[in-house]
């Protein structure tokens, strides 16, 4: 992705709106979510085109407060090809390319919302965090909703792997 192109922005902006049912993202929204996020350094931004159309898009980053670790960013599937398994080719080119680039540890970060995100994640051997931090991002929540949501996504956790 060209971040200096219109059109590669407006794309970026028609896939999140689909992705995530959210019809008020805005140009703003992209500089702030890659441009000018405040945990992550964007390095790349990759689409997957049908044709010259593009349909799913995921960004390749690393945290500021830990350069040494990689993250996934911003995986988007236009809402027609939701169900090809195109999250999962996605997400797996974005960590290859921050391994080629020398990164060796690589975090994810998600709602617990989004089931399949997290799915993918597991399949391919992320694991809940076992212990509160904020060594990467600022987690201003307070203490309750950290372990009704530490909770949440334990169990998410382990009743993924019993039903697999």
């Amino acid at each position: 992705m060209n971040i200096n192109s219109q059109s590669d922005i407006d794309y970026w902006l028609e896939i999140m709106r689909v992705s995530f049912n959210r019809s008020n993202i805005s140009k703003k929204d992209f500089y702030d979510n890659v441009i000018q996020h405040p945990y992550y350094s964007v390095i790349e931004t990759f689409f997957l085109v049908d044709g010259v159309k593009p349909i799913a898009i995921v960004s390749a980053a690393y945290f500021k407060k830990n350069n040494k670790i990689g993250v996934t960013h911003y995986l988007g599937i236009s809402q027609e090809y939701k169900g090809q398994k195109l999250g999962k080719y996605m997400i797996l080119y974005a960590l290859h390319y921050l391994r080629k680039n020398g990164f060796n540890q690589c975090e994810a970060e998600s709602y617990l919302k989004y089931k399949e995100s997290l799915g993918i994640h597991f399949n391919f051997g992320f694991k809940p965090k076992t212990k509160f931090e904020n060594c990467n991002t600022f987690d201003n929540s307070n203490l309750i909703s950290k372990i009704l949501t530490k909770s949440e996504l334990l169990k998410f956790y382990k009743n993924f792997y019993k039903n697999k």
